[in-house]
């Protein structure tokens, strides 16, 4: 296992930049590594930071987060639809598209989230340096070419909250 810093919930309305956030050595084959260009903190992150992660205390001490863009770093050999360098938007549930749930049209019950329950080892929420993802065609969508203007601006508006480039 690898590590990589990301912002992590270390308490009551306590967050603070680690460096033992988890990234897999490899990459599952459908999967994708993503470099975070924005992220978007959410009424969900704010809960957690809130409470102290009392609703889910799995998540006390790893990387939040579930919502952001950024920029494909690395494919699985499986991906079909994205290449590295493409800008994204990350789907912010993940549901599992491929599983039976999903297909008879429950897929809020299979996703592969940490806001969802589970509490996966290898990789923490999209807080950090390079969020890992492990089905990029099913929860990934391209960034159209004229709103990437907002992927290169200063981004002077937005810096003090959600500008990667803190960690």
């Amino acid at each position: 296992m690898k590590y990589m810093k990301g912002v992590v919930i270390t308490g009551q309305n306590t967050l603070a930049v680690r460096d033992r956030c988890p990234l897999p050595e490899e990459i599952c084959p459908t999967g994708a590594l993503i470099r975070p260009l924005i992220w978007s903190p959410c009424t969900s992150d704010a809960h957690l930071c809130a409470t102290g992660c009392a609703s889910l205390p799995y998540l006390l001490g790893k990387a939040v987060g579930h919502e952001m863009c950024g920029e494909i770093v690395e494919v699985g050999p499986e991906v079909r639809d994205f290449r590295v360098g493409d800008r994204v938007i990350v789907c912010s549930v993940m549901p599992v598209w491929r599983s039976l749930e999903a297909q008879d049209g429950r897929a809020k019950r299979h996703q592969d989230n940490l806001y969802a329950g589970v509490d996966y080892p290898d990789r923490g929420g999209s807080f950090v340096e390079t969020y890992y993802i492990r089905d990029a065609d099913m929860n990934l969508a391209r960034i159209p070419a004229a709103m990437e203007l907002f992927l290169h601006h200063d981004r002077s508006l937005i810096k003090p909250i959600i500008y990667n480039d803190c960690i």
